[in-house]
């Protein structure tokens, strides 16, 4: 299934289609609602790694948090880190998460790997 198809499901062009899916505001209300109802049907999603070859974006976030040594989490930080996933969500972003056990070179892997289009480190422990 190809955005090629969802335009000519919706009876618009790939660019449109295109710009529907990045939220573009040059696209009226009806013509996002038509693209959007052709996408449902055909049942297409975003093909993310055709997305960030032609973005240069990933619309993911690097998450890194500690954790006690039996990888367990508080619930008051299970909800903050629901919080942040649902906020980048309503952004276009996902969100992936890097445990403490990744380490400095795990945190350079992500980011020289071009894996994230950001990083949010919390705990920082001075080693």
């Amino acid at each position: 299934m190809t955005i090629t198809d969802v335009a000519h499901e919706a009876g618009v062009s790939k660019t449109t289609v295109s710009y529907v899916i990045s939220n573009n505001p040059r696209i009226s209300k009806d013509t996002a609602d038509r693209v959007r109802q052709a996408m449902r049907k055909l049942g297409y999603t975003v093909n993310h790694t055709a997305r960030a070859l032609s973005t240069s974006k990933t619309m993911t976030i690097g998450l890194q948090v500690n954790a006690d040594d039996n990888m367990k989490v508080s619930l008051t930080r299970g909800a903050y880190l629901c919080e942040l996933s649902d906020c980048a969500r309503k952004q276009g972003y996902d969100l992936l998460l890097l445990s403490h056990h990744n380490g400095m070179q795990g945190i350079r892997d992500i980011a020289n790997s071009r894996k994230v289009d950001g990083l949010i480190l919390m705990d920082i422990d001075r080693a």
